[in-house]
């Protein structure tokens, strides 16, 4: 069957049957975040090489259920069944990223265009596990990352929005190392396509602009802190620290 963007795009439905099996890359992040509460998470990166799609789910944001079945061509099929709340989508031929992230307790599909990443490329090398790495730089939204690609695994993959270089990212971290993503572990299995459908239904679709605004305008916030508050609540003042992943976008001087 062929699958439509736009099924990603509306969440009409929180399961879709149909789709393919195929020989897809499972790979394993451990994501360390050095924040005021320091912890540890982890994420699954999954890639079609095939149709140039990727996409990324948080474990922590999500019940991800792994079924195993047997074919009648005693091939194995694996399945990956989840409700997140968190994941990055790229789609590199029709040029679409879509992620979605909770904001003030509420779901939004936030959509753009493949950001560019402008990768330094340094002559620099260490070995991992028998793997050897190559180092590179780039500043992304606010915050500079130090990455390490295995050209081993010539795919321009990533966890979360960070991609581009001509190998797989197996180790990346900020040069604060607030946020740091080692992979664990990777392999090759049959996977079903249904697992690039992002099954949020009750999310709401808007571009990345509109979701700065919400989620770093003064105003908005002030509103949206005032819906959880008791009746009666004036805020006098309030500013939004930008701590996070991204802090500066590239509209903004």
């Amino acid at each position: 069957m062929k699958r439509i963007i736009i099924i990603i795009l509306v969440m009409a439905i929180q399961s879709v049957k149909g789709f393919g099996q195929n020989k897809m890359l499972n790979v394993e992040y451990e994501i360390f975040y050095n924040t005021d509460i320091p912890n540890t998470q982890y994420a699954n990166l999954f890639v079609n090489e095939s149709k140039e799609e990727s996409i990324y789910i948080k474990k922590s944001d999500s019940k991800v259920n792994k079924q195993v079945k047997r074919e009648e061509d005693n091939s194995i099929s694996i399945t990956y069944k989840s409700k997140r709340s968190s994941a990055t989508y790229f789609n590199f031929k029709k040029d679409t990223l879509i992620s979605s992230e909770n904001v003030f307790g509420e779901e939004y599909l936030i959509t753009e265009k493949t950001p560019k990443m402008h990768w330094e490329l340094i002559d620099e090398t260490k070995v991992k596990d028998a793997i050897t790495l190559s180092k590179a730089i780039c500043e992304f939204r606010g915050r500079k990352y130090i990455a390490w690609y295995a050209l081993e695994f010539p795919l321009k993959y990533g966890p979360w929005k960070l991609h581009g270089l001509p190998g797989l990212i197996f180790e990346v971290y900020d040069e604060t190392k607030r946020y740091n993503w080692y992979l664990k572990k990777l392999n090759y299995e049959t996977l079903d396509e249904s697992v690039f459908v992002m099954d949020t239904q009750k999310a709401k679709i808007i571009d990345i602009k509109e979701y700065a605004k919400i989620k770093y305008n003064t105003e908005s916030t002030d509103e949206k802190l005032l819906t959880k508050m008791p009746r009666g609540t004036t805020i006098v003042s309030s500013q939004v620290f930008r701590n996070g992943l991204e802090i500066k976008f590239e509209w903004e001087k």
